[in-house]
């Protein structure tokens, strides 16, 4: 029997170009921000850090990143041949890694129509995962030993940004470097009219 492996999921990676000292102006600024504490996997047990600040991209500081985002976002929704009006970034937060984080955070993004991930360092790699066995009418634990097809791991690089379907399931892997890793996370939603004949409707 052959198999053919069909309809596959898009995602999305540009490598960006930014001045060096733009960097570390937005990693000084993201490790400064009150970090929420109520969203961080065990707290003060693990080394994950979400920043308080869930509109991160609209401060003045990241205008330039924000203008750069926004760009290959278009690219992305012209790739996977969405037909949206307009789009916006309904929030956007900073996410600081250090050694030994806690792995085990697989999750995707409700609430949102594609997301994106920017890496300001490098660091452990975002993995993602293949829910199909989660999307059928029988559910299953697979054998993922025997099936790696279940995973792919992108390693993020300094200025390397990923945009995905929110929906994907996704998880940060273990980060063994004593440096951390910094990025910053967000989600986009349609605006404008949209949609199909009983289903349409504007934003």
């Amino acid at each position: 029997m052959e198999f053919e492996n069909i309809f596959p999921t898009i995602i999305g990676k540009s490598q960006l170009k930014c001045p060096d000292n733009l960097y570390n102006t937005w990693i000084n600024y993201i490790i400064n921000l009150e970090k929420n504490e109520g969203l961080t996997q065990a707290n003060k047990l693990t080394n994950d850090n979400l920043t308080k600040e869930e509109r991160l991209l609209d401060h003045y500081v990241f205008r330039d990143l924000k203008f750069l985002i926004l760009e290959e976002i278009r690219k992305y929704i012209n790739k996977i041949d969405v037909p949206l009006e307009d789009f916006f970034i309904s929030n956007s937060w900073g996410y600081v890694i250090g050694k030994d984080n806690f792995d085990g955070n697989y999750h995707r993004h409700d609430n949102s129509f594609i997301s994106g991930v920017f890496y300001l360092t490098d660091g452990a790699p975002i993995e993602f995962i293949n829910d199909f066995s989660n999307t059928q009418m029988i559910k299953w634990a697979p054998d993922l030993q025997k099936n790696p097809s279940y995973f792919h791991h992108v390693t993020p690089l300094k200025g390397l940004l990923i945009l995905f379907p929110s929906t994907l399931v996704h998880r940060v892997t273990r980060h063994i470097k004593d440096n951390s890793r910094v990025c910053v996370a967000f989600n986009i939603f349609p605006k404008g009219y949209f949609g199909m004949s009983f289903g349409n409707f504007e934003i």
